[in-house]
């Protein structure tokens, strides 16, 4: 990819159909047309189309009076190996199929994590200013492990970011206390030692 089309934040375009997508991307800001675009035409072709089918030229439009703009350069065409039927359907309408979203009421970010949590997908609100639309959560490395909500856990942010950020295991608040067990070895009473006899005998005095 092109600079250019990496660092674009503004893409648009269209589904032409027979695995053709139309794109337009912003122009660099730095440009002295602030409004200029790049057009490409992104083909996916499938491995039964030959060669010259792939290889067709594109043209390139733009609405803006060509006095008022810069220039545009050559269009570029994009071959991927796909299934070009694969943007084939019924309509060109992309419709939301609620099967295919996870039930995350049961999995995921909003499961049951401890006796005391209370996560609720309709009630939450975020809590660290890491979270955007879900719970911050962290790993318990006890048994097979287990994932914990950050907030169920009363961690403080910077202990959340050092967590994420290093190496170092942790263990919720259920299993802390039997992971330190684990970890530390018992101590041993000390070996008490008979006192060591005087090899001078006292001698008895006469007087």
């Amino acid at each position: 990819w092109t600079p250019d089309i990496k660092h674009s934040k503004i893409w648009f375009g269209s589904n032409m159909g027979n695995g053709n997508i139309f794109l337009g991307i912003p122009g660099d800001n730095k440009q002295a047309v602030s409004e200029s675009y790049y057009f490409y035409m992104l083909k996916c072709a499938g491995d039964n189309v030959n060669e010259d089918q792939k290889m067709l030229p594109n043209s390139q439009t733009s609405t803006e009076d060509p006095g008022d703009s810069t220039p545009f350069e050559d269009s570029e065409e994009f071959c991927f190996s796909a299934e070009a039927n694969s943007f084939h359907g019924d309509d060109d309408i992309d419709t939301y199929n609620e099967d295919d979203e996870e039930d995350e009421s049961v999995t995921g970010y909003w499961i049951k994590c401890c006796s005391t949590c209370d996560m609720n997908v309709n009630t939450w609100v975020p809590f660290y200013s890491t979270e955007l639309n879900k719970p911050a959560m962290i790993y318990c490395s006890h048994g097979d492990g287990h994932w914990v909500h950050a907030q169920c856990m009363d961690l403080a942010e910077r202990t959340l970011i050092q967590l994420s950020q290093g190496s170092d295991k942790y263990y919720c608040n259920e299993h802390v206390k039997i992971a330190r067990a684990l970890q530390t070895p018992k101590q041993a009473l000390p070996l008490k030692k008979p006192p060591l006899k005087s090899l001078h005998k006292k001698r008895s005095g006469k007087v």
